[in-house]
């Protein structure tokens, strides 16, 4: 009885000592790519993001139709860039009632400012205006 005790604890010791050299050898490659994205600090990254807007029904004329589409087009642009730069959370609740929906709602969420961007490019066809953005 020792002996198959003294085998199982000498097992789990070789086990749990195996675990801890896959968790160190994790560590040092995140240190090499926190290094290695250190060196690329310097160069300039070039981040761009896309954004659409439609021509409201409700516009006083076709020019204001095209303004508050550009507006709208620039605004889901530096949402999406702030999407890409800093992530965005999301909150979902579900209701139901006898294994059956009742209702469903689901809300995304970005927090962030957006500043410094230039516009790439941008065109208008009548009905959709686009806008892309890089920072």
């Amino acid at each position: 009885m020792y002996k198959v005790l003294y085998v199982s604890i000498v097992i789990l010791l070789l086990v749990g000592s195996k675990s801890c050299l896959e968790a160190n050898s994790y560590t040092k490659v995140q240190e090499n790519n926190h290094k290695s994205m250190g060196k690329s600090m310097g160069k300039k990254i070039n981040i761009r993001a896309l954004g659409m807007g439609v021509a409201p029904q409700h516009a006083f004329s076709k020019a204001h139709a095209k303004v508050m589409a550009r507006k709208s087009a620039l605004i889901d642009a530096q949402n999406n860039l702030a999407e890409i730069l800093v992530g965005y959370n999301i909150t979902s609740e579900t209701r139901a009632k006898n294994g059956v929906i009742k209702s469903q709602i689901i809300e995304k969420q970005v927090r962030a400012s957006v500043r410094n961007f230039r516009i790439i490019d941008e065109s208008w066809d009548g009905d959709i205006y686009t806008v892309e953005i890089a920072i």
